[in-house]
């Protein structure tokens, strides 16, 4: 789960994501894509393979009515496809992701500082 689909983070998603063997994981994606449109060519390719993506409007500051309806799509999410193990990277993504994550009893959570 990421919300700054940009630069440094951006890259680290897409390699992990596509580089995971598809043999021994299904992987997916929740994002943003609000902070850089070139982003969506990242969002295709990652689908072309076969990774399911699924967008959300998450912004950086603090929106408490954005924010909650971000969650509650994560979460949402989370109970319909009940995870194994959650990654979240950075801020927004990782306080609404592992709250969702916590919520939707996945028992593997992962976080990682920018």
């Amino acid at each position: 789960i990421l919300e700054a689909t940009t630069g440094g983070t951006r890259r680290h998603l897409y390699d992990l994501a596509t580089h995971l063997d598809p043999e021994r994981f299904e992987v997916s994606v929740i994002c943003a894509t609000l902070r850089d449109a070139a982003f969506l060519a990242d969002v295709e390719r990652m689908r072309a393979r076969g990774i399911k993506v699924m967008t959300l409007r998450m912004v950086r500051p603090i929106r408490p009515f954005s924010d909650c309806l971000a969650f509650l799509r994560i979460l949402g999410h989370m109970l319909h496809h009940r995870y194994d193990v959650v990654h979240t990277h950075s801020g927004k993504a990782g306080i609404l992701g592992r709250l969702a994550a916590r919520l939707a009893g996945v028992p593997r959570i992962v976080h990682n500082k920018p």
